[in-house]
């Protein structure tokens, strides 16, 4: 009997409420637990944040003070130890500045010469600030003092006057009016029982934000909290129990004059620890009463729905979801679809067919859209390529043809210069067209041997020039124990160092660029490690977008009032390709000091790449007869006056009509053909000739299509070879050469 009752629904269901508030009784005593440690968390932070804050506000202060000291130290009234003048100014000095009590100019032996306020004593030889001055001829700060002028508790820096020879003729004193930070406490809005105090640099309590007989002026700080200051480093928290009882959460941070001076006063702030958790304690309180009241009409409720709404709709549904399980849709699960959840999932199960069909006309119809929207990528980015390698084909052809004309050493000059230009635009386009690839996982890394020096000297020769209109030192060194030649992607390479180094000038105004090439492996070990390392001096990236900005479209400043333009895309593309060629990628940057970008890429030891060929040893193509096919006039005319160049003569046809008219009537020894072409492209007119004219004469495709897979998809329509715009001279040499050599040996 007792085994079947648990295992009724009833029991069963109250067995589960019962165990499902159990947790949550445990939620809310784990969730008290957390919010105090979250609130004393919050605390510290808050009153470090305070402290710090405050430690600022009086390292400024002394510096403005030190600034002061040492302009009026230069004056010649004081320098003359002028009184009259010295009186006027220091007047007006305290009248304009009252965050000091007096102003005083003493003698080199601390006779006072010149007070703002009436004193009733005539040296400082005995005060800390006057002594150190006067030993170390610099600033210097005191310890506690009661102004002996205005009976305000104070805290004095002195600064020496140095005759021509260095020697000390006298010192200015100025009293700090530490009771300026009530306002700055008061602003805190720190619960009640909190202090501010300010200890010298042994301990003495300078200034408290409330003082009684616990706590006097010019006393000696608690020995406990002293030496959690002391040995706690520049700041810090720790618990203590005050004079007064209270045990508070205390923060502290030393001031010091610079980096390795001791410290001469430290700020300590404080907050009881008891209002630090009474509103996690009140909140969890809170918890345990609602969660006493949602048990008991858990319960309640379990009781009610297992007789009047549950077990008839569950069997139901069971019965419904068996036989969906066979297939039969057809029938309904009998349950109302208003009645609650259970109506709802009721709901759920009647149309569990017609959705699952929906299910798969959607996934299929957006299957369709991926592929289209795949396919006018694609469409895009192969016309994008072809209409700008069109253009750039007559240029780089005009300059080759220029480069043939026995330039002068100054033309020859600028007509390689231009010629390298062009050929890096051209990999400018092969990059665009990347991004594509990237994204869908072709891109394929090509691997060559390169010179390290040339790479190097690319850098500077791209971006030498706008890293020196910004005033910029742009530096790259290279590790002599580096190879000299490498084997690897050095296109990739490029552009990986191209876009981190294009990112570092446009977002450092003022400094310095430094690039380095550096062997973190073992010299002669092969693959061997290169750390490419990009370091400026510019804005930083703050820590919490470093790892945002390796993602496309991501910008640090993202507002539309930006002052560096750009799309986001260059980390995103060095991130990818790091990852392709098996690197790793590191950053560093401090907001307002500058960026450090680590790259470390595998290379193989590599070879010097053979030269090509000069132009003198090559065949002589005269006598023979080629046929030029290509629509633009300009890619016409520069192709045919290079080919004309070859010694061959130069038929030319507009289009694909043209040129089959032209075959029928003309033999020729080889044929260049453009693809994308009006009345007829060249891939039609091509399985023309292939089938209808039953030709063999050597087909080379001259297109500016060139993206992945276009070569291959030439040669299958019948072509023999294929030449991507821009054309390089050399390149269509070999071509010839070697087609001409195959119809030879056929």
């Amino acid at each position: 009997m007792r085994l079947a009752f648990l295992q009724s629904f009833r029991s069963m269901l109250f067995c589960l409420v019962l165990l499902s508030v159990l947790p949550a009784l445990g939620i809310i005593l784990y969730s008290g637990l957390v919010s105090r440690d979250h609130a004393v968390l919050h605390a510290r932070e808050e009153l470090i944040r305070i402290v710090t804050a405050l430690a600022g506000v009086q390292q400024r202060t002394a510096e403005v003070t030190r600034q002061t000291l040492a302009t009026l130290a230069i004056m010649n009234e004081v320098r003359n130890q002028d009184v009259t003048a010295c009186a006027e100014i220091f007047t007006r000095f305290l009248l304009h500045n009252p965050l000091y009590t007096n102003m005083v100019l003493t003698d080199h032996v601390g006779r006072v010469l010149v007070s703002a306020m009436p004193m009733s004593f005539p040296s400082l030889a005995d005060r800390k600030h006057f002594k150190d001055a006067v030993q170390t001829r610099d600033f210097a700060p005191g310890e506690y003092i009661v102004s002996r002028a205005t009976a305000v508790s104070s805290f004095p820096f002195a600064y020496p006057i140095l005759d021509d020879q260095g020697e000390v003729i006298g010192v200015l004193t100025v009293a700090l009016d530490l009771t300026k930070f009530h306002a700055f406490f008061a602003g805190q809005h720190l619960p009640e029982g909190s202090f501010l105090g300010i200890a010298d640099h042994e301990g003495r309590r300078l200034f408290r934000s409330f003082v009684d007989d616990s706590f006097p002026l010019g006393a000696f700080v608690s020995p406990g909290a002293w030496k959690t200051a002391v040995q706690g480093g520049e700041s810090g928290t720790f618990f203590s129990s005050g004079s007064d009882g209270i045990r508070r959460i205390n923060a502290f941070h030393k001031i010091r004059l610079s980096r390795d001076a001791p410290s001469y006063m430290t700020i300590f702030i404080g907050m009881p620890e008891a209002a630090i958790g009474a509103d996690a304690s009140r909140a969890t309180r809170t918890g345990l009463i609602l969660f006493a009241g949602a048990a008991i009409l858990a319960l309640a409720l379990a009781w009610a729905a297992e007789r009047v709404f549950f077990m008839p709709r569950i069997k139901a549904l069971v019965m419904a979801a068996e036989r969906f399980r066979t297939g039969d849709y057809g029938t309904p699960t009998g349950v109302d679809h208003d009645a609650g959840e259970l109506g709802l999932l009721a709901e759920a199960l009647d149309r569990m067919a017609l959705e699952r069909q929906i299910a798969l006309d959607d996934l299929r119809k957006a299957k369709e859209d991926a592929e289209d929207a795949s396919r006018s990528k694609s469409e895009f980015l192969a016309n994008m390529s072809h209409e700008i390698r069109t253009p750039l084909n007559g240029v780089l052809a005009m300059l080759q043809l220029l480069e043939a004309t026995k330039p002068s050493a100054e033309q020859r000059e600028y007509v390689e210069t231009a010629i390298r230009s062009t050929g890096r635009l051209t990999r400018l386009l092969s990059d665009i067209l990347d991004l594509s690839r990237i994204e869908s996982n072709k891109l394929v890394i090509q691997e060559e041997n390169f010179a390290v020096a040339d790479v190097r000297q690319s850098i500077l020769d791209i971006f030498g020039v706008p890293a020196g209109d910004k005033g910029l030192r742009l530096e790259v060194r290279v590790d002599p124990s580096i190879p000299a030649h490498l084997f690897g992607d050095e296109a990739r390479l490029r552009q990986i160092l191209f876009n981190l180094v294009g990112n570092a000038i446009k977002f450092t105004p003022k400094g310095q660029v430094e690039v380095s090439f550096v062997l973190i492996s073992s010299p002669g070990e092969s693959p061997c490690l290169v750390r490419c390392t990009v370091f400026d001096t510019g804005v930083g990236i703050p820590g919490e977008r470093l790892k945002d900005i390796f993602e496309p479209f991501i910008q640090v400043d993202g507002s539309h009032v930006r002052s560096h333009q750009g799309a986001g895309l260059g980390l995103a593309i060095v991130r990818r390709l790091v990852d392709l060629m098996h690197g790793q990628l590191s950053i560093e940057s401090t907001p307002g000091e500058g960026t450090t970008v680590g790259v470390t890429l595998p290379f193989a030891v590599g070879s010097a790449p053979a030269r090509a060929r000069s132009s003198g040893v090559d065949e002589d193509f005269g006598g023979r007869r080629f046929l030029l096919v290509e629509d633009d006039s300009v890619n016409r005319m520069a192709m045919e006056r290079i080919l004309a160049k070859f010694g061959c003569t130069v038929l030319s046809a507009g289009n694909g009509r043209e040129a089959l008219e032209m075959l029928g009537r003309e033999k020729v020894d080889l044929v260049f053909m453009d693809v994308q072409m009006p009345v007829m492209d060249g891939m039609e007119a091509t399985r023309i000739i292939r089938e209808e004219l039953k030709l063999t004469v050597p087909i080379v495709a001259m297109t500016a299509y060139a993206m992945a897979g276009d070569r291959e998809r030439f040669l299958r329509c019948g072509m023999d070879d294929y030449v991507s715009k821009p054309v390089d001279v050399a390149r269509l040499r070999r071509v010839i050469a070697s087609n001409l050599s195959r119809e030879k040996l056929s």
